[in-house]
C-alpha cells in the first residue's frame, strides 16, 4: 500500500511540474527548440530530449532545467537528434519520431559520432564531506574537492583540486593536497592527444612536493548520455622534493581511466576514476583511485558516497603503503 501511495505521489508531482511548465509556455511563448513531447492526455511540451532509461524520459526545458517523466505518460516524441535506441536485444541509431513506441524503449542515449558539440562551455563541480579514514590515519575530519571542465570544439580542458585534512587535539594527522590540469585534443572520432600537469603534497609522508608533467595518447571507448569509458597512457617527467631536498628527477609512465554510468533514469550516477604513475628506473609506482555513487537531489545538488584510495609502493619509513578514505558529502554542479 505504501509503495502504491508513493508511486501516486511521485506521479502527481511530475504532473504538477508539467502543469507549471505548461503555464510558463502559455505566458512567455514557446522556445525555439527542436524536441517535442506529446502526452497521452493531449498536452505538448517543447525542450531538449536527453535520454530514456529506467522507465523515465529525461527532458530539459528553459523553465524547468531537468524533468524525469514516466514513459507511460508519453504518447510520442519528436526530435531531429540521432539517438541509439535499444529494444530488447536490438539497438539502432536513428532520430526518435512518431514511428517509435516509447513504452517499448528500454533505453535511448544520445549518439556521439564526431567528438563534442561545437561549444559546450564550462561545467563546474564542488564537493565537500565528512570522512572516516583507515591506514596511516584513523581519525575524522573534512574533505573538499573541485573540478572545472571547459569543452570547445575538439578540445577539453579540466582543472581539479583536492584537500583532505584531519586534526585531533590541535594536531594535524592528515594533510594532503592535490591539484592538476589536463588537456585533451581529439583528432579523430575516439582518439585524442593529452597533456597533464599533476602536483601532490603530503608532508606527513615526507612528500613536500611531487610534480609530474606528461604527454600521452588516449582512447574514448564510448561516451553518451548514460555512460562513458575513457582511458589514456603517457610518458611523464617526475620531480620530487623529499624532506625539503630535491630527489632525483625521473621519467615515468602515467595512466588514467575514467568511467561513469547512470542508473534509475539518471537519478543515480556510479563513477570510477583511476590515476597511476609508474617509475621504471626505481620500480616504484603511485596509484590513486576514486569509486562512488551520486544521488541527484536537483539539477545542481546531489548527495554522494565514495571511497578514495592512495597507494605508494615505497612509502616513507614508518608509514603504511595504502590510505583509504570513506566519504559522505554534498555536491554542487553549475
Amino acid at each position: 500500500m505504501y509503495r502504491t501511495t508513493f508511486t501516486a505521489i511521485n506521479r502527481g508531482l511530475v504532473i504538477l511540474r508539467l502543469f507549471v511548465v505548461s503555464i510558463c509556455f502559455g505566458l512567455f511563448g514557446f522556445a525555439s527548440v527542436a524536441d517535442v513531447i506529446k502526452f497521452k492526455n493531449g498536452d505538448i511540451l517543447s525542450g531538449t530530449l536527453t535520454g530514456i532509461s529506467g522507465g523515465h524520459v529525461t527532458f530539459k526545458t528553459d523553465y524547468v532545467s531537468r524533468l524525469l517523466i514516466p514513459q507511460e505518460l508519453i504518447d510520442e516524441i519528436s526530435t531531429e537528434s540521432k539517438f541509439e535506441i535499444k529494444y530488447d536485444s536490438k539497438e539502432i541509431a536513428q532520430p526518435i519520431d512518431n514511428s517509435i513506441d516509447i513504452a517499448q524503449v528500454i533505453s535511448a542515449r544520445q549518439h556521439v559520432s564526431n567528438g563534442f558539440k561545437p561549444t559546450v562551455g564550462w561545467r563546474n563541480r564542488l564537493e565537500t564531506g565528512f570522512l572516516v579514514s583507515t591506514g596511516n590515519s584513523e581519525l575524522e575530519n573534512y574533505h573538499m574537492s573541485g573540478e572545472a571542465k571547459n569543452v570547445v570544439n575538439n578540445r577539453e580542458t579540466t582543472v581539479k583540486g583536492m584537500l583532505a585534512r584531519e586534526t585531533v587535539a590541535s594536531n594535524t594527522v592528515k594533510n594532503q593536497i592535490e591539484a592538476g590540469v589536463n588537456t585533451k585534443l581529439y583528432y579523430q572520432d575516439r582518439w585524442f592527444g593529452s597533456a597533464n600537469l599533476d602536483s601532490y603534497r603530503d608532508p606527513l609522508k615526507n612528500v613536500d612536493m611531487r610534480l609530474s608533467a606528461s604527454l600521452g595518447i588516449g582512447h574514448r571507448f564510448w561516451e553518451h548520455t548514460h555512460s562513458a569509458l575513457i582511458a589514456e597512457l603517457g610518458v611523464s617527467r617526475v620531480f620530487e622534493e623529499i624532506k625539503l631536498e630535491m630527489d632525483d628527477q625521473q621519467y615515468g609512465v602515467r595512466w588514467q581511466v575514467d568511467y561513469r554510468q547512470t542508473l534509475l533514469g539518471g537519478r543515480v550516477e556510479a563513477f570510477h576514476t583511476q590515476t597511476g604513475l609508474g617509475l621504471p628506473t626505481s620500480d616504484e609506482f603511485v596509484l590513486s583511485s576514486t569509486n562512488g555513487l551520486r544521488y541527484l537531489l536537483s539539477d545542481r545538488f546531489d548527495v554522494n558516497f565514495r571511497t578514495e584510495l592512495q597507494h605508494e609502493s615505497d612509502p616513507a619509513e614508518g608509514k603504511q603503503q595504502t590510505d583509504i578514505s570513506y566519504i559522505a558529502g554534498l555536491g554542487l554542479s553549475f
